[in-house]
């Protein structure tokens, strides 16, 4: 699933949500320089800012896509952020969220 902000969504049949951004949308970015996640309580609320995406031109936030609480945050992206640019659809992962009832 494709979200309106060029991010992408995958969900499991538990409601485990996998998401990133999409390869249409890491070439708006441009060249991706680094990746920062925000010290985030686990729960978070669809929209919540849970780190940020600096290329040249800007530092956009990352946001939750859905409610829920957060299991895993792609860590590897704070040392090579540049696999958001050369595998944002399957590498390049942000995180994954555990949805809440109703997400």
């Amino acid at each position: 699933k494709f979200t309106k902000d060029h991010e992408w969504i995958q969900v499991t049949k538990d409601g485990v949500t996998t998401f990133g951004i999409t390869h249409y949308g890491q070439g708006k970015y441009g060249d991706i320089l680094m990746v920062e996640f925000l010290p985030v309580d686990k729960d978070v609320k669809r929209g919540d800012v849970i780190g940020f995406i600096e290329n040249h031109k800007s530092a956009p936030d990352i946001m939750a896509p859905v409610s829920g609480r957060i299991l895993r945050l792609n860590e590897s992206l704070t040392m090579t952020p540049s696999v958001l640019n050369s595998a944002p659809e399957t590498e390049g992962w942000i995180g994954q969220i555990q949805m809440s009832a109703g997400a």
